[in-house]
């Protein structure tokens, strides 16, 4: 049975400065991420060979002890020809009960309680940083919206007045609705857990004004070429900032499995990965200007577990992004419709403001099915599982629209 061990810094550092080191175990799609401890300043890790430095540091010790106990566990499984479980995993590791108590079993403060669930879905179900960052964000609203609260506390109309706390922030009517969506989704554990009996809270579903299908930020093929004719010679480092971005033109790939891409991920003629965000494994076939750009950043003797690209953070690259496809001359105009309450609010930017790193798997999505490629297809390369996410693009590439438009200019 195949299986992988993947070492990784993670993005967020302590208040010392200390980073935590995610311990990434992949079989049989699925995956589990145990952080080690201790956490280590960011000069004792060797991010080309992805291992703390020097091997003496105790987590880097921490980290051979737990290698050692995985390849047991696989090396047993092979021989007894069963496949681990994701307990089994955890076993191994020393993870089968949660690395911190739970709250109080009496009264249950929200805040406390929001942290211990974050804790042990995180490590049960692999959480993404982004899924983490979300329940962060929440946190940071319930604690200035009533840091006393306590999951008990919570019922309708305490749900309708954290809202109406959220909407005295200005936050826009999507960003209420999911923020509610992942709040109910911490009190339903409460609910298991048996910390709470009282689940009118789920009886408050408000339904709020959103646009029906928000604008999807991509790149033309025009603009695209514009961006790649684009005279960089004087900006190595923008230069680098769209290579990889081009690259997930090209391939689809996210970002952060961008980010992660070794030389040993690629082969002749296609790149095999196992996803960040949702532990699929993935396959994708390099065409003509993915490989182009992969070799001009490879070295003449690769070390198998070195990063394939010059990925920068992402926020960084965002910035740079715009800088770039502003230099492009990529302005055509992009209305952003929200709504705040009942209000309906209209902006409209040049496009190189709004480019993020995620427009360059929306750009192959669109692309790719203007091409003819079935949506089928796509979402085989992307990884996409669920037939919806591919609809919004359907509907900007259909040529049935055109058609119409064109059978109406005969009238």
């Amino acid at each position: 049975m195949k299986y992988s061990i993947t070492l990784s810094l993670h993005a967020k550092a302590h208040k010392d400065g200390t980073r935590a080191v995610r311990f990434r175990v992949s079989w049989n799609s699925q995956s589990y991420i145990h952080y080690i401890n201790p956490a280590i300043p960011a000069t004792n890790w060797d991010a080309d060979g992805r291992k703390v430095i020097p091997a003496t540091h105790p987590a880097a010790k921490e980290i051979s002890r737990l290698t050692t106990a995985v390849i047991d566990l696989f090396d047993r499984a092979h021989l007894d020809k069963f496949i681990p479980s994701m307990d089994d995993v955890r076993t191994a590791l020393g993870d089968l009960q949660p690395q911190q108590p739970a709250v109080a079993p009496t009264t249950h403060p929200i805040l406390q309680a929001m942290d211990a669930f974050v804790l042990e879905e995180a490590a049960a179900n692999s959480w993404a940083d982004a899924t983490i960052s979300r329940f962060r964000v929440i946190r940071s609203h319930i604690a200035g919206w009533d840091n006393t609260a306590t999951v008990e506390d919570m019922d309708a109309t305490r749900m309708k007045s954290f809202v109406g706390y959220m909407f005295a922030m200005d936050l826009i009517n999507s960003s209420v609705s999911k923020n509610l969506q992942q709040l109910r989704w911490f009190l339903r554990w409460c609910r298991n857990k048996g910390w709470t009996t009282n689940d009118t809270w789920d009886t408050y579903r408000p339904k709020f004004k959103a646009p029906t299908a928000p604008a999807i930020v991509y790149l033309t093929a025009d603009e695209l070429h514009q961006l790649e004719d684009l005279d960089l010679s004087q900006s190595d480092y923008l230069a680098r900032v769209r290579d990889v971005f081009v690259f997930c033109c090209y391939t689809g790939l996210r970002y952060s499995d961008v980010a992660h891409l070794s030389w040993d991920d690629i082969h002749d003629n296609h790149i095999s990965i196992v996803a960040l965000k949702t532990s699929d494994c993935i396959e994708v076939d390099l065409n003509r200007h993915a490989r182009a750009i992969l070799d001009r950043y490879r070295p003449a003797d690769p070390h198998p577990h070195g990063r394939a690209l010059p990925v920068i953070s992402n926020q960084k690259m965002n910035d740079y992004l715009k800088i770039i496809a502003e230099r492009a001359g990529i302005d055509a105009p992009v209305k952003k419709v929200h709504y705040v309450r009942g209000q309906r609010h209209e902006v409209t930017k040049p496009k190189h403001k709004l480019i993020t790193t995620h427009c360059g798997r929306r750009t192959f999505v669109v692309l790719a099915l203007s091409l003819g490629v079935s949506p089928q297809v796509v979402m085989k390369i992307t990884g996409h599982s669920d037939y919806k996410a591919m609809l919004p693009y359907i509907d900007i590439t259909s040529p049935a629209k055109r058609a119409a438009v064109d059978a109406l200019d005969q009238l």
